[in-house]
């Protein structure tokens, strides 16, 4: 007999607690941005740029309605600790605290868990605990040293407008969150030249984009290997090792086309200044948002191409936005396409046959997520509809908002409330997943007991 769960357990689903926890966040945030002591000086922060940069700090997409110069001091505290809580999510943070005081029950480990889609959350619980624990602390470490190595190569830097200490932790964590907005009054341009700001900016925007369950598995994998553990080598899940193979390869492949495209642009630099600029923009473009160009100086080559990475997005589980097309959908559709192609009966990875009813997952989500960016840029054309602003433009700040990238022509700035709240609304459900969005909404899953008659028709 199937065991009939109380009504309030059955509506408390985790996907709505994550929710309601993002949800929550950005109008706490709204509420802090829009007090008198987040203004500097002169500015009005409204109540609507309020909601805007909050919106936008949780998402970890790094639009800004108005300059981050607007904010003062405590201002600028709110927004990092709104990219820090919206990258690696309330509940992340508020567990491990609550387990220093009291005893946290398998239900909220696993809510923690589901929040960084990891597979093995329904099954083993320890594991998800012990992946929750490892994203706080490594998190932490790496912005603190982070923080450190850049407040030493910022020191030739004038114009900080903060602390140097506050400037490096804030780019810090900004740039591992993959917020991608920058503290400094200079532009990011600047920076191309210091050599340790670029590599440690670099590394911070992989880390963060990587995903934590191969970054967990990499130490277990190498702690195995120098320490000389009895026992078989640890060997790597699926999932790691796709993200292993595919986001190297992603970023490789868009550094090259950038420094094809804009050579000339480029030409002016050191080799190894060429290479650190455009392997900083591959990671930066599908994560994070920092960028080293002027798009609107951009050939076109480099700006449709930058756009369609946009799209690929990071690693499931990882601070790089909840929304793109996930490295490791983007390997399941390709190797559904070379099963089909091959006339092979299944699909198969690394040695390892995928079951169907993840390859039809994967077809739904890739299916909704093509059928909302349709949609969103119908809806955001629709509302600029009576404004000047460029056709490619608005495509271009819309595809960025969707996928959490926050890399802007300056175009949303111009645009009509009605198209910066469209905007709004899909950096709030990029970030979220659609598909978790539609499983939060159904309350319950229907059982069918039967099955159609099968027929095929032509695909040509």
């Amino acid at each position: 007999m199937e065991a009939i769960l109380p009504k309030k357990t059955a509506l408390i689903t985790p996907a709505r607690i994550i929710i309601a926890s993002f949800l929550l966040l950005i109008f706490v945030g709204m509420f802090f941005l829009a007090l008198p002591f987040s203004r500097s000086g002169s500015f009005v922060i409204s109540w609507w740029d309020a909601f805007f940069v909050s919106a936008s700090a949780v998402s970890t997409t790094g639009f800004m309605s108005i300059p981050l110069a607007s904010f003062s001091f405590w201002g600028k505290l709110v927004i990092l600790c709104l990219m820090q809580l919206g990258g690696l999510g309330l509940l992340t943070l508020f567990v491990p605290i609550l387990g220093l005081f009291k005893n946290v029950r398998m239900r909220t480990h696993l809510i923690t868990g589901q929040q960084f889609d990891l597979q093995q959350w329904s099954s083993n619980w320890l594991y998800s605990k012990k992946i929750i624990q490892f994203v706080v602390c490594f998190s932490f470490l790496v912005e603190i040293i982070g923080a450190g190595i850049l407040y030493f190569s910022l020191k030739d830097v004038s114009a900080l407008g903060e602390p140097r200490w506050f400037a490096a932790l804030f780019h810090s964590v900004s740039s591992y969150c993959n917020f991608g907005v920058s503290i400094f009054s200079e532009p990011f341009s600047f920076f191309v030249t210091n050599r340790v700001f670029m590599i440690v900016t670099t590394l911070l925007i992989a880390l963060g984009s990587f995903g934590f369950v191969p970054l967990y598995e990499c130490i277990l994998w190498f702690s195995g290997l120098f320490f000389k553990r009895s026992g078989p080598r640890y060997r790597f899940s699926l999932q790691s090792k796709m993200i292993l193979v595919y986001m190297p390869l992603l970023t490789v492949i868009l550094a090259t086309f950038l420094l094809i495209a804009e050579w000339k642009t480029l030409g002016e630099y050191h080799w190894f200044d060429r290479l650190s600029i455009v392997l900083m923009n591959g990671f930066s473009y599908r994560s994070c948002g920092f960028s080293t160009f002027n798009f609107l100086q951009l050939s076109q080559v480099a700006f449709f191409v930058t756009m369609v990475f946009c799209l690929l997005g990071s690693s499931p589980g990882s601070v790089g936005g909840g929304s793109g097309l996930k490295i490791t959908t983007l390997a399941l559709s390709l190797a559904s396409i070379k099963s089909i192609v091959s006339g092979r009966e299944n699909v198969e990875l690394f040695k390892r046959r995928i079951p169907k009813e993840q390859v039809l997952v994967t077809l739904a989500f890739l299916s909704i997520y093509l059928l909302w960016l349709v949609t969103m840029i119908f809806m955001v054309l629709v509302s600029e509809g009576s404004t000047t602003t460029s056709f490619v433009h608005i495509i271009f700040e819309s595809v960025s908002a969707i996928a959490n990238r926050g890399i802007s022509v300056g175009s949303f700035v111009s645009m009509t409330r009605a198209g910066q709240l469209l905007l709004t609304v899909g950096m709030i459900i990029g970030r979220l997943n659609s598909l978790s969005l539609l499983l939060a909404i159904k309350q319950k899953r229907e059982r069918v007991h039967f099955k159609y008659p099968e027929e095929t028709f032509s695909m040509s």
